[in-house]
């Protein structure tokens, strides 16, 4: 029951109703539901109740398409404007597959707000209760932008139609921060250079998400945009918008950024930080990741250890295997995975047959435990598939051989029918 749709979808629903009551009922109708049932099991209906005793109003209509069915509405949105009536148009498609549980048609009321030039906005409500539906508007003069679902409550997936000059408008004068949201994610595909200039404004937004999903589309080679990235890569208050701004640093690859990178090294860095500065630093000065990297090897984050091994296997040196047969025995479900694979990778570009052999005792122990996890043992498995692999190609029978006659091994004492079936596979 822990999940998204009881969550997430749960808290939407409830912020729907609140948008369609007001915050004066919505607020009094939980106040009533709570002290008439304190201490008392209830179920969704009685929630309606409370709420219909207070408001008065019938939610039948809410409760049954929203908490009783599933799915959720998918709409086409087109907006136009007719010179000659004088009049504002809105089509809305609902288009969202019906099933046994799923509407074919939902009831949506919905606040429209029409923008003149000034950034000004009229509000009307219109009420959908059809498939298809056009509402229209009194309008001298074209809208600036007519947002439907101004509220930006609507629990839905939208195709909402506009040119780029409208969804810039948006950007610059809704109220809202999903209002700003929309216009970007409507804007980051379109190369039109006001599309651009919008997305570089996204990057100082008040809202920490915009700035964040400004940063995903980024053009590297824009130079006064790379300014403003690199600003935010230092200073920017989310830790999760400077580790990203710090990664699209690290595609110039340029040793300008590396005080960048080292400062978010530091010991008081948030791990997002300290992994993405971590990554950037060795694209931008390997030498200097390594000695950063090795201030890092008691680090037991499984995201820091996955860095620093990701850099040992780029970088290979004896020196290492160590720290790698010391992480080893912490790495565990899918972080294993990635783990054994950079080790692997370490060890084919080291090529040294005495740390392979060692490293494959330990693999070959770790697969034949069944205590261990089956992330474990499978990875470790693959692990000595891959050195098996890298000798036929290199035409050494002997290790391929003798590699092969411990997978055949491993194969033949696993019990777990799922890791049996995979390990055929690595034939």
């Amino acid at each position: 029951m822990f999940d998204a749709h009881s969550y997430n979808k749960g808290g939407a629903i409830l912020h729907m109703l609140r948008a369609y009551l007001g915050d004066d009922a919505f607020f009094a109708s939980l106040n009533y539901y709570l002290k008439k049932h304190a201490n008392t099991d209830v179920e969704a209906h009685e929630l309606r109740m409370a709420f219909e005793d207070v408001t008065g109003q019938d939610l039948n209509w809410f409760f049954n398409q929203w908490f009783f069915s599933s799915g959720h509405p998918n709409l086409d949105i087109s907006c136009d404007w007719d010179a000659d009536a004088k009049k504002a148009v809105v089509t809305i498609a609902q288009t969202q597959e019906p099933n046994k549980e799923t509407p074919y048609i939902y009831e949506l009321p919905l606040q429209v707000d029409l923008y003149d030039a000034s950034g000004k906005a009229r509000r009307e409500s219109i009420r959908m209760v059809n498939r298809t539906q056009t509402f229209t508007f009194d309008a001298p003069v074209k809208p600036a932008f007519i947002n439907v679902d101004a509220q930006k409550a609507l629990l839905a997936v939208k195709n909402d139609q506009h040119p780029p000059e409208e969804w810039a408008f948006l950007y610059r004068n809704a109220p809202l921060w999903q209002d700003r949201w929309e216009a970007v994610q409507n804007l980051k595909e379109n190369p039109d250079q006001l599309a651009r200039q919008v997305l570089t404004e996204a990057l100082r937004d008040k809202h920490w998400s915009i700035r964040q999903e400004a940063l995903s589309v980024v053009d590297p080679e824009d130079a006064d945009a790379m300014v403003l990235v690199a600003q935010i890569a230092e200073t920017d208050t989310k830790p999760d918008v400077r580790a990203t701004a710090i990664a699209v640093l690290s595609q110039l690859e340029d040793p300008r950024y590396s005080p960048v990178f080292e400062k978010g090294l530091g010991d008081d860095q948030p791990y997002s930080v300290l992994i993405a500065s971590l990554v950037a630093l060795s694209r931008a000065n390997p030498e200097a990741a390594l000695a950063a990297a090795k201030k890092l090897e008691n680090n037991e984050n499984q995201g820091v250890v996955l860095a620093v091994a990701e850099l040992y296997a780029g970088s290979p040196e004896a020196g290492a295997f160590p720290w790698f047969v010391k992480q080893a025995g912490k790495m565990d479900n899918m972080a294993a995975f990635r783990y054994y694979e950079l080790f692997a990778g370490y060890l084919l570009d080291l090529n040294d047959p005495a740390i392979v052999d060692e490293a494959v005792k330990g693999f070959q122990a770790v697969a034949l435990n069944s205590k261990n996890s089956l992330w474990r043992r499978f990875s470790n498995t693959r692990a000595i598939a891959e050195l098996r692999n890298f000798y036929r190609e290199a035409a050494d029978k002997s290790r391929a051989d003798a590699l092969n006659l411990i997978l055949t091994d491993i194969r033949e004492k696993e019990t777990d029918q799922t890791l049996k079936t995979y390990y055929a596979m690595f034939e």
